[in-house]
């Protein structure tokens, strides 16, 4: 019993975490769209996409696991639907996020100077 609070614990002090970033990055995002500071955007919104399914999913695994305490929806921790619609799905979206082809809108790891385009100044393409 003793295992399953610290891990109740655990879950709702990274679902503040996770509360307290956001939050920070909706003023940076604010702040952005008011100095159009256009570059840092599409990083921004990637951040906040992807830490909000990630908040999905932490709250799931809060409900889902305190129905052991408190009896009411038991039916989170005994249905497969819920798992993945509530788990699995929201972990995969927010990978997607980062994967996907228009994550910074030209082709994938362009930010991070791995993109199909040119090298920029003291940067190099590694071979793969």
């Amino acid at each position: 019993m003793l295992g399953i609070q610290l891990y109740l614990t655990g879950i709702a002090l990274q679902g503040l975490g996770i509360i307290y970033t956001l939050l920070v990055l909706i003023q940076a995002t604010y702040r952005n769209v008011f100095n159009r500071d256009i570059q840092h955007n599409s990083i921004l919104y990637a951040l906040l996409s992807s830490l909000t399914l990630i908040l999905l999913r932490t709250t799931y695994r809060l409900i889902e696991l305190s129905a052991f305490f408190t009896g009411s929806m038991r039916f989170l921790a005994h249905s497969e639907v819920y798992f993945n619609a509530l788990e699995c799905a929201p972990v995969l979206l927010a990978l997607g996020v980062w994967l996907g082809p228009a994550s910074f809108g030209d082709g994938g790891c362009g930010y991070h100077g791995l993109g199909s385009g040119g090298e920029r100044e003291g940067h190099t393409r590694l071979a793969v």
